[in-house]
């Protein structure tokens, strides 16, 4: 599902005055989808992290 959401996110405009993140998140989400197979529990944490982290920074 993350697969799908980033990659529509690489079409969707960037409105001006936001600067790009910094990959941050994308790696917290990559790390997220590698766990949720065997832990799901931390793969929820880190996705909880990266929303975070997005929101602090817009």
């Amino acid at each position: 599902m993350v697969r799908i959401l980033s990659a529509i996110a690489r079409y969707l405009p960037i409105p001006k005055g936001l600067a790009p993140v910094s990959g941050v998140a994308s790696h917290l989400m990559e790390h997220a989808e590698a766990r949720a197979g065997r832990h799901p529990h931390q793969a929820q944490e880190l996705r909880m992290a990266a929303c975070a982290y997005l929101s602090v920074v817009r």
